[in-house]
C-alpha cells in the first residue's frame, strides 16, 4: 500500500482501538453487579449498526450500484473482509464493520466465560500472534490471511480496558511519542496498533488534558456522532463516476454526502438506536457475574 493510503488507513486502526476500549469498559462497568447484560448488548449492537447499513445497501440496490449477489451476501452476514468481490464496489468499506461485528460476536461471550484475567492473557497472546503474523507478511503478504488483519487494534483497546483503569500524568509524553511513531511507522505496520493503544488510551483517561478538552469542542462532537453515518455514504458520492472535471464536482458531491448523513442520522440512526435502547432496557435477564479474575 501506498504511504499516504496507509496514513489515511491510520484512522480506521484509531477507531478499532478506541472501539475496544469503550466497549471492554462498559462490559466491565456492567458485570459489577449480579448479572451479565449480554443481551442487552447484543439488542444495542443490531439497532446501532443495522439499520443504517441496510438502507444504504437498499440504495445501493435501487440504481443497480450492487456487483453481485456475492456482494450483498457478504455485506449483510458480515464477511466482507473474506470475501472476493469483483472492484470498482461501492461496498468495499464494509470489510471494517464486519471485522468488528465478528470481533464483538465472540469478545463478550469470551470475556463472561473467561473472567477478566484470563480474558486479557487471551487478548494479549492473540495480539501477539496477529503482530507475528504481520511481520511475516512484511516479507511473504501472501501468506497473511485476509480475516484478522485488523483485529491487532479491537485487542489491544481491549487489553487497555482490563489493564489500565488509571493513567498518570505521564501518558501526556508516551501520547505524543506514540501518535508520533505510529504515524510514522507504515512501513512497520505490525507494531502500529500497539502505538495507538497508548496514544488513545492516554487522552480517554486524562479527561482535563488540553488534547482532552480539544477533543470534546462541539463541532467535533457533532462530526462524532455523525461518524457512522459519514463512514457509510461517502463512499458512493465520493467516489460515483460523473461525467466532466472531476474538480468540478468536489462541492456538489460534499453537499450531498451531508445531506444524506444528516437525513440518514435524524431520521434512522436516532430513532432506531432509541427503539434499541428501549428494548435493551427491558430486556435485563439474571445470570451470573464475570467470574472472578
Amino acid at each position: 500500500m501506498n504511504p499516504v493510503g496507509y496514513r489515511l488507513s491510520i484512522g480506521v486502526d484509531i477507531f478499532f482501538v478506541i472501539s475496544g476500549f469503550l466497549i471492554t469498559s462498559r462490559l466491565i462497568a456492567e458485570s459489577k453487579g449480579d448479572r451479565v447484560d449480554l443481551k442487552s448488548f447484543y439488542i444495542r449492537r443490531v439497532f446501532r449498526i443495522l439499520p443504517v447499513a441496510l438502507v444504504y445497501l437498499a440504495f445501493l440496490g435501487m440504481f443497480h450500484l450492487l456487483v453481485s449477489g456475492t456482494e450483498l451476501l457478504s455485506c449483510l452476514t458480515f464477511w466482507r473482509n473474506v470475501a472476493l468481490v469483483s472492484e470498482p464496489s461501492y461496498t468495499g468499506h464494509f470489510w471494517s464493520l464486519s471485522v468488528e461485528e465478528q470481533f464483538y460476536l465472540a469478545w463478550p461471550i469470551g470475556l463472561r466465560l473467561m473472567g477478566l484475567r484470563r480474558a486479557k492473557f487471551c487478548a494479549v497472546a492473540g495480539l501477539m500472534a496477529i503482530v507475528a503474523m504481520k511481520v511475516i507478511a512484511l516479507v511473504h503478504p501472501q501468506w497473511f490471511p485476509r480475516g484478522p488483519g485488523h483485529y491487532d487494534g479491537l485487542l489491544c483497546g481491549c487489553i487497555a480496558a482490563i489493564a489500565f483503569p488509571s493513567i498518570t500524568v505521564r501518558s501526556r509524553i508516551l501520547f505524543w511519542t506514540n501518535l508520533a511513531v505510529g504515524f510514522g511507522l507504515y512501513d512497520l505496520a505490525p507494531f502500529l496498533s500497539i502505538c495507538l493503544m497508548t496514544a488513545v488510551v492516554s487522552t480517554v483517561r486524562n479527561p482535563d488534558w488540553s488534547v482532552s478538552r480539544f477533543l470534546e469542542w462541539r463541532p467535533l462532537e457533532l462530526i462524532g456522532q455523525r461518524s457512522y453515518g459519514i463512514y457509510i455514504w461517502h463512499l458512493v458520492f465520493l467516489y460515483l463516476w460523473l461525467p466532466g472535471d472531476p474538480s468540478l464536482w468536489i462541492i456538489p458531491r460534499l453537499l450531498v454526502t451531508t445531506v444524506f448523513v444528516e437525513l440518514s442520522y435524524r431520521f434512522v440512526e436516532l430513532p432506531l438506536q432509541r427503539f434499541g435502547k428501549g428494548i435493551a432496557g427491558g430486556a435485563l435477564y439474571e445470570n451470573r457475574a464475570l467470574p472472578k479474575p
